[in-house]
């Protein structure tokens, strides 16, 4: 049986490194950790129990909320554990559902794909009605209840999920659940697939009406979908507009059509360019449809500007330790711990394994950084000057994202390092 009890022992667990460690002591005048965790415990405890360091920032016309003391994270921390656990919340897999869209793709099968992004996620989810079926509900334990409304009361705390703590994600996904479960089920849909605000759906071509109702249908109260970056893409014959079929379709015996690449549908999901054709038919020879992967020009852009910004940061504040770092960070693979156990690995193998070292993104972003680094020209290019010589130049140019991602250049990296290399993109 769950403990959801907020106790010291239980507090402690919680506390996910060293860094921690030292954090809440310095926090909290020097006190050792099974004071501070205990006084905790007794706060959490009483009646008039409220958070004191929430603060608020906008971040992109976005409202994010933050909290300064580690002591309030870690209650959070349990709460989140607590409901995570309860209601059996785990977030999708990216990498799971890209390999298997990747998979859908090749089958030589006429289908159609429903990729659909929810506008203002977030902010479109109003937290009373999140919470409502939450609280009314006995599975959570009353002080978790009360630490939630502690929250909800707190004048710095929005009307819907705020970004930033980490409890938002799991709100979502429990009030996501319903619509997953309803849409997953209809008839017709073999595949579908929601990375927190990014949904994709495979179903067979005729139920296609029937589903474009069901969904908006059935979203959540307040959640529309974003029209300029939801599609609803057909693969079918072109000869056959009219077929009826359902799946293994027979008029397909009588097609001539073939593929034809200036015919070809390109599909933008989480960090990918898929690039197909239009059509079901293969070549003949060949047991399923061509399918090229490149890395998404939006994920490009995003990589470009974080190079830019690594550079500038230095011309302000010379460090070329930590700009080094902060490239080879970009341009290949990281090892950190979570909570002193748990190995991950990051970066631009293993974000993107469907990748080939070949994509020209890589090839685009390996040009931009070495243009990026030798430049001597214009205000950019001297003041760069001023703060890095010509072997750290040559240094840094010999990096290289296909080579970052063809070797699996993996590099281990502490927290304390992860937080000061990220700490330039904050905003981007």
């Amino acid at each position: 049986m769950l403990n959801q009890n907020f106790s010291p022992e239980n507090l402690k667990k919680f506390l996910h490194s060293k860094r921690d460690v030292r954090k809440l002591k310095k926090q909290n005048n020097g006190q050792d950790e099974h004071s501070i965790l205990t006084n905790t415990s007794y706060e959490i405890d009483s009646s008039n129990f409220t958070f004191k360091s929430l603060s608020s920032s906008i971040l992109k016309n976005k409202k994010i909320v933050r909290i300064r003391q580690l002591k309030e994270t870690i209650i959070l921390r349990k709460l989140n554990d607590n409901l995570k656990r309860i209601y059996g919340v785990k977030q999708s897999n990216r990498r799971e559902i890209t390999k298997q869209v990747f998979v859908l793709l090749k089958e030589p099968n006429p289908l159609y794909i429903v990729r659909l992004d929810i506008k203002s996620f977030f902010e479109s989810m109003d937290l009373n009605r999140v919470l409502l079926p939450i609280t009314q509900e006995t599975l959570l334990s009353p002080t978790s209840k009360k630490i939630i409304n502690a929250l909800r009361s707190n004048p710095v705390f929005p009307l819907h999920i705020p970004r930033g703590i980490n409890i938002s994600s799991t709100l979502s996904e429990i009030h996501m659940r319903k619509f997953d479960h309803i849409i997953k089920n209809q008839p017709g849909v073999y595949y579908y697939a929601r990375y927190v605000d990014d949904i994709i759906i495979f179903l067979h071509k005729d139920f296609l009406i029937t589903h474009k109702l069901e969904i908006y249908k059935h979203l959540p109260d307040g959640l529309k979908t974003h029209r300029k970056k939801s599609k609803f893409l057909p693969i079918n014959c072109r000869c056959e507009i009219k077929c009826v079929c359902v799946n293994n379709c027979r008029c397909r015996v009588k097609c001539d059509c073939l593929p034809d690449p200036n015919k070809d549908i390109t599909l933008d999901y989480l960090g990918y360019n898929f690039k197909f054709s239009d059509i079901p038919k293969i070549p003949r020879n060949t047991s399923s449809k061509n399918v090229v992967v490149t890395l998404a020009s939006r994920k490009v852009k995003r990589i470009k500007t974080r190079i830019t910004l690594a550079l500038l940061d230095h011309i302000k504040t010379p460090n070329f330790s930590l700009l080094k770092n902060r490239l080879l960070f970009l341009t290949g693979n990281c090892e950190f711990n979570i909570k002193g156990e748990f190995k991950i690995r990051s970066g631009i193998y293993y974000n993107y394994p469907l990748l080939n070292h070949n994509d020209p993104a890589l090839l685009a972003l390996t040009t931009y950084l070495r243009k990026a680094v030798h430049s001597k020209k214009g205000p950019f290019g001297k003041a760069l000057s001023n703060v890095l010589i010509n072997t750290q130049r040559s240094e840094l140019g010999r990096l290289s994202f296909i080579s970052g991602f063809k070797n699996k250049i993996t590099y281990k990296m502490s927290e304390e390092k992860l937080s000061a290399i990220k700490e330039c993109w904050k905003n981007a």
